[in-house]
């Protein structure tokens, strides 16, 4: 359960924005972003069976996110979509300058992220239990 938003990535930029002065990037990505989903991705890639609750707006950023979480066999029956919020985006910019990996994250919109704690307890109380089991029996240390 958590926030879901896409990532904009952009690699090589030339320095820091400026107000008034544009920046170049070398390289731009758009991906699946936040903890939560990158979580959920991660587990499924190990071949887990997973599910996740969240929020998302009726927008492409959240059209996005679906798409992305399907792609990667994660259960998004859950994630409640919302057609009065707008999908959040962090944007990260990595300068050329900093080889360490530095970035700087703008996030936006994040009311979006669990604004209605009581439809997504609705929908966790319909979760059928002996699946909930079944899936921590995979969990089990070997």
């Amino acid at each position: 359960m958590g926030e879901l938003n896409p990532d904009l990535i952009l690699d090589g930029v030339e320095g820091l924005p400026v107000l008034g002065r544009e920046i170049l990037a070398c390289r731009c990505t758009f991906t699946l972003g936040s903890s939560t989903a990158l979580c959920a991705a991660n587990l499924a890639a190990l071949g887990l069976r997973v599910g996740i609750v969240g929020k998302v707006g009726e927008d492409p950023f959240g059209e996005f996110v679906l798409r992305s979480l399907g792609e990667r066999g994660i259960d998004a029956s859950r994630v409640i979509r919302d057609s009065t919020l707008r999908t959040g985006v962090t944007v990260s910019l990595r300068p050329s300058f900093c080889n360490r990996g530095c970035s700087l994250a703008v996030r936006t919109d994040s009311r979006v992220a669990i604004a209605r704690v009581s439809q997504v307890g609705e929908r966790l109380r319909r979760v059928d239990s002996r699946a909930s089991r079944r899936q921590r029996g995979v969990c089990r240390p070997r």
